[in-house]
């Protein structure tokens, strides 16, 4: 039953898909990372959709939550060839599976595959980052790029983030934000600056969605 629903849900998102009109800015500040080493991109949960959908052209590893609640969210990014890695942050005591993820993305970003995260993901706080990917760029020595998605039409949802389903026929901005370096910053301050880089992306990306 729950294989029946990830079919029925990617038959939809790829129907979906097929209908958008997508245009990319901020392509500057990508060209501008190292060629030798793996991207890392930054991005809030309510846009999660559009964030799978506008990376088709590269593979990115992403991490997707145990719950099988998630299972669809998986069969989607897997179906659109991304490598899925499961697990999600401690919730009080539990470790959820987090640790051994955030190892298997180390290694992911040391083979030099990419990686894409929602950083307040699974469940919250909204638009909050996680200190996972911080501990990940810091560790590995990279950059962090806000990833802001955004598309002009939308159905919103009454979920902790306020989740964005795209319209049919929709126009979508994918914007690419200056990297941010975080190797000279505390957890705290690098928390603080990446949220807000994300922020600052989305707002340019619903700038140009507005022109």
């Amino acid at each position: 039953m729950r294989k029946l629903l990830s079919l029925l849900i990617f038959a939809l998102v790829y129907l979906l898909d097929k209908t958008f009109r997508y245009q990319y800015a901020g392509l500057e500040n990508l060209k501008a990372l190292p060629k030798n080493k793996p991207t890392m991109l930054a991005v809030w949960h309510h846009v999660l959709v559009m964030g799978i959908l506008a990376q088709k052209e590269k593979s990115f590893a992403v991490m997707v939550s145990r719950s099988r609640d998630a299972d669809p969210v998986a069969f989607v990014c897997k179906r659109y060839g991304h490598r899925v890695i499961r697990g999600s942050s401690r919730k009080g005591n539990r470790d959820k599976g987090g640790a051994s993820a955030l190892i298997k993305l180390v290694k992911q970003l040391e083979l030099g595959q990419s990686i894409a995260l929602t950083v307040d993901g699974p469940t919250g706080p909204a638009r909050q980052v996680k200190e996972g990917i911080i501990r990940l760029a810091k560790q590995c020595n990279l950059a962090i790029t806000p990833y802001a998605p955004m598309f002009k039409s939308y159905w919103q949802f009454n979920s902790w983030d306020q989740f964005r389903l795209p319209k049919p026929f929709t126009k979508a901005m994918i914007y690419y934000g200056e990297p941010v370096d975080v190797s000279e910053l505390t957890l705290e301050e690098a928390v603080k600056v990446l949220g807000e880089a994300i922020n600052q992306a989305e707002k340019e990306a619903e700038a140009l969605l507005a022109l």
